[in-house]
């Protein structure tokens, strides 16, 4: 199977991270896997050399004339990499990604990384975003079930809550062996009302 990713960037951030962990589990089990970085900075994650990087650049920083020349630039990259499913993770990229894939045979996973009533902050931002989970939203997946009450009944039917699939071995950890290490990502986002997205 061909699996692309589409994300912001492979240098900060949860949803980088996710990513690359997914990325690099799919192309173990024998998947043709691709990354595409909507906003290329330098790589922090190593990435399995199996995992084919794409990146989109855009001359413009403009957001109104950026828009246009990410979406096209990602049309493009979809057609030429035929993949059979595509998992885009942040609100921004997953608009791009449901109006780029519209029209392709290939099945479409958004996964929506941050508190949706905050995120992202621009109202006008949440309603477009609502907006195509409604009309194109097939496939969605949400961190939290807080997260997925946010949205209508029509969407929360669509979608599952799946948990940051971390990998304990590739983070920095203190106290790493002594087994008091405990991991809770699950509500610290929402609660501080952060996210790299």
């Amino acid at each position: 199977m061909r699996i692309l990713f589409a994300g912001e960037r492979l240098s900060v951030g949860g949803p980088g991270r996710v990513i690359e962990n997914l990325a690099v589990g799919m192309a173990r089990m024998g998947h043709e896997v691709g990354i595409i970085n909507m906003r290329p900075e330098p790589q922090v994650y190593s990435v399995d050399p199996r995992v084919e990087i794409m990146e989109i650049h855009t001359a413009h920083v403009d957001r109104y004339r950026v828009a246009p020349e990410r979406f096209f630039a990602l049309r493009r990259a979809i057609e030429k990499y035929r993949p059979d499913r595509v998992c885009a993770f942040c609100t921004e990229i997953n608009n791009y990604t449901l109006w780029a894939t519209l029209g392709r045979r290939c099945t479409v996973i958004v996964s929506e990384r941050s508190d949706p009533q905050i995120r992202p902050v621009l109202r006008s931002d949440r309603v477009r975003r609502d907006i195509s989970y409604t009309l194109l939203g097939r496939h969605l997946v949400f961190q939290t079930e807080d997260a997925r009450a946010y949205f209508p009944e029509r969407i929360r039917r669509l979608g599952a809550v799946i948990e940051n699939p971390l990998n304990s071995d590739s983070l920095p950890l203190r106290g790493r062996g002594s087994g008091r290490v405990k991991l809770s990502p699950r509500r610290a986002w929402s609660r501080r009302r952060i996210c790299p997205c």
